[in-house]
């Protein structure tokens, strides 16, 4: 299971931002490293939609640029007597599909492992949220109509091949999705076929229309969602908005004049102006754009219970670390024990086994079995155990900083 890597989808990063970036789309050919497959394969779908827990709205249909109604491909499940409403029925799909509709799948990351992860590298790239979709075309068939997305896309290739016309990026860009003509839009910039392998990215606003080839195409569209100016602006004047009383205050229309109403209209979009003007912009745009935000839904990562199942196999030799993200706090002490709070969970625990906790800072790891400074090998293996199935030790040597 291939993921792709930043590199595959942007080529020279300098240069992408440089020549490309929210400016002009770019092809790149065989830029994939691994088999197109590796990352998603129509194989693969068979076995996703036979799952018989997909529901909708994650797969949808299209057929001649129209929705296809929901009510036509999807089916009610007993699961252990209570029916589960929604859900796609695979056939029906399939029936659909050989009539010429096209299969979308809606947050692709959501059920992919690779693709979780590669959500997750985009997040943290582009500060903005990312989400992995993908269509099943049938041969000569035309999904959806030219239309331009809110979001910039890197278009994967992964099967089959898809005729793809591109026109130019306009230098004014709606926020919105819309469906423009084909005799509208004039000359296109690109009109290709793209091959498993190939990427086609797109800044958003950018119209286009795809029509399969001769056979069936499997394409992802990763999408991006960087956060606009006017994004930035919102949350910094929300921000001034709800912090200062003078705002908190609603117009009373019918207690007095227009000219009254006015006046104090416009004294509060002066004071809104004075708080913007003494804005820390620096201090707003680490808020707002921090190094490395926290993946969201459909990008976050964990194997807890893989690692609650290697903590039982933990031994004096393995290495254990301080979670970096675990907040440990000591709340009480009485005698050799104490209470110690673990991302807001309390534990009770002897001193030492804290004490030991609290010395092991970051960038630091040690062997379990020495972990409790003059304990036993055993008891210090147990303390370590146990501090792991609480979230405040991982395995492993401690990550550079």
């Amino acid at each position: 299971m291939h993921t792709p890597t930043i590199a595959e989808l942007l080529g020279d990063e300098d240069e992408f931002f440089r020549e490309y970036f929210n400016v002009r789309p770019m092809l790149r050919r065989a830029a994939l490293t691994a088999d197109p497959t590796s990352v998603l394969s129509v194989s693969d779908l068979d076995d996703i939609l036979h799952s018989e827990a997909i529901r909708t709205p994650y797969v949808t249909l299209s057929k001649g640029g129209k929705p296809v109604v929901p009510g036509s491909y999807t089916m009610s499940v007993d699961v252990q007597d209570e029916y589960v409403t929604g859900c796609v029925d695979a056939e029906k799909v399939a029936g659909h599909f050989r009539t010429g509709a096209t299969i979308t799948w809606n947050q692709m990351n959501h059920f992919r492992p690779n693709l979780r992860a590669l959500t997750a590298m985009l997040t943290g790239k582009f500060g903005g949220r990312s989400d992995v979709v993908a269509f099943l075309t049938p041969a000569g068939q035309q999904g959806y109509p030219p239309h331009h997305d809110p979001v910039d896309v890197f278009v994967v290739q992964l099967e089959g091949r898809k005729r793809w016309r591109v026109w130019p990026t306009p230098e004014v860009r709606l926020a919105g999705p819309a469906h423009p003509g084909l005799d509208s839009l004039g000359e296109s910039l690109l009109d290709v076929e793209l091959a498993p392998g190939d990427v086609l990215y797109m800044p958003y606003g950018t119209p286009h229309v795809a029509v399969a080839c001769d056979g069936v195409s499997l394409h992802l569209s990763v999408l991006v969602r960087p956060r606009l100016w006017a994004d930035l602006l919102t949350d910094v004047v929300g921000r001034l908005l709800r912090s200062d009383p003078a705002f908190a205050g609603y117009p009373h229309p019918a207690a007095g004049s227009a000219e009254a109403l006015d006046r104090e209209f416009g004294a509060r979009c002066e004071l809104l102006a004075e708080a913007l003007a003494k804005l820390d912009t620096g201090a707003e745009l680490a808020r707002l754009l921090p190094p490395g935000p926290a993946p969201g839904v459909g990008s976050r990562r964990g194997r807890p219970f893989q690692e609650l199942l290697d903590a039982d196999r933990l031994t004096s030799d393995t290495e254990v670390h301080r979670r970096p993200a675990a907040r440990v706090e000591i709340l009480a002490e009485s005698g050799d024990k104490c209470r110690v709070s673990i991302d807001g969970n309390v534990y009770a625990m002897p001193g030492a086994v804290a004490e030991s906790l609290l010395a092991l800072g970051a960038g630091r790891s040690c062997p379990a079995g020495s972990f409790v400074d003059g304990a036993p090998v055993d008891a210090s293996v147990r303390s370590a155990r146990m501090l792991v199935r609480f979230g405040a030790l991982d395995l492993g040597p401690a990550p550079a900083r």
